[in-house]
């Protein structure tokens, strides 16, 4: 069961996920897939790698792995000059924040050129540690394959996804 108040611990896999409010979609057209992207990189880029990915136009899936603890320590820095020493519980709350960051920048963004008011997201952005690798595994299938299950889509490039999950499977068996 995915948690929404587990804080993410770097060198740790996350299924990271959400969906819109009610009936509403998150994404409209491709420029807001393109916006909410170019967040998602300046927000959480330098804290997470991505391994997967999925935009749908009501709800997203990722799986990505949080970064040691010094390559988020240089990015909080980065992102905050002034700051001096940050302690254990405030570093895991800023990685949780920045993905809070990416949701709200969107919202307000999405809100503002579609003339809405309110919350875009249901609640806070999900997320259920990985902790086995055969789980990890299905997991990249259930992301790549979630257009198909909801009917966004009929068919996959198989070819172009096939290899995707190969090459990810094989990064991670080593």
């Amino acid at each position: 069961m995915a948690e929404k108040k587990i804080l993410l611990e770097p060198g740790s896999f996350y299924h990271i996920f959400n969906h819109s409010n009610g009936k509403d979609n998150l994404f409209e057209n491709s420029e807001n897939y393109r916006y909410f992207l170019s967040k998602y990189f300046y927000f959480v880029g330098s804290i997470v790698s991505t391994y997967s990915y999925c935009l749908m136009p009501n709800h997203f899936h990722i799986l990505v792995l949080i970064k040691d603890e010094h390559e988020i320590i240089k990015s909080y820095y980065n992102k905050n000059p002034g700051k001096k020493n940050i302690n254990g519980n405030e570093f895991l709350m800023w990685i949780v924040k920045q993905f809070g960051n990416l949701f709200n920048g969107y919202t307000k963004a999405f809100n503002k050129i579609n003339n809405r008011k309110g919350s875009l997201f249901n609640d806070s952005f999900k997320r259920k540690k990985v902790v086995e690798k055969d789980y990890l595994i299905k997991l990249i299938h259930y992301i790549h394959y979630n257009p198909v299950h909801h009917n966004f889509v009929k068919i996959l490039k198989i070819g172009i996804i096939q290899v995707i999950n190969q090459s990810l499977i094989t990064m991670i068996a080593e």
